[in-house]
């Protein structure tokens, strides 16, 4: 199997739950939406913002493969299932959870959007898309940092799984995947809001 069902919906639900909290304890300037660039026009936080909101997965990808290496024992079969769906899980639960935060306004399009941007629903559909690569990339950067900096507490098929998959130049590249369509993403949306 691709993706580890169980593991992609709990890590799914942590990003959430991690989102969900963020925008609770955060004051409302540092909680991101893309809708803050086609309303708000002088929100000059929402950058810090976005960073801050990143943040959600790259804490959930990290603490769904810590806590198993955390509560680890002999490394058993099931362990071994789960790291060989872990990067497909990871990215698939960070891209769905966005979706999952973002459905609303992608549905209600028509209720929600100024009337000056509605017509311009496509290019926004695209800066989701970018936006939730974005949080399967990061979600999957927090996985390999787990891996990479808890290996000496791994049982041994899970070390010889990350020394084989996981190494600081991917987490790199994910990092720059991250950023890069972050970066896309926010540079749509911005434009989407100038325009409106």
């Amino acid at each position: 199997m691709l993706v580890n069902l169980p593991f992609t919906l709990g890590a799914l639900a942590l990003v959430v739950l991690i989102a969900r909290l963020a925008s609770l304890i955060l004051p409302p300037d540092l909680y991101f939406t893309f809708e803050s660039f086609l309303f708000e026009k002088t929100a000059e936080l929402r950058y810090y913002a976005l960073a801050l909101k990143l943040a959600a997965p790259v804490a959930a990808g990290f603490l769904v493969v810590a806590l198993p290496v955390w509560l680890a024992g002999d490394g058993g079969p099931v362990r071994r299932r789960q790291l060989r769906a872990l990067h497909p899980s990871l990215f698939v639960a960070g891209s769905a959870a966005a979706f999952l935060m973002a459905w609303p306004f992608i549905l209600y399009w028509d209720v929600f959007a100024a009337p000056a941007v509605r017509e311009q629903k496509p290019a926004f559909l695209m800066a989701y898309l970018f936006y939730f690569a974005a949080f399967g990339y990061f979600c999957l950067l927090g996985g390999n940092l787990a891996q990479l900096l808890l290996r000496r507490r791994m049982p041994a098929s899970m070390v010889a799984f990350a020394e084989r998959n996981v190494t600081w130049a991917d987490s790199l590249r994910l990092a720059v995947l991250g950023s890069f369509t972050t970066i896309v993403a926010t540079a749509i949306a911005d434009l989407l809001g100038k325009a409106g």
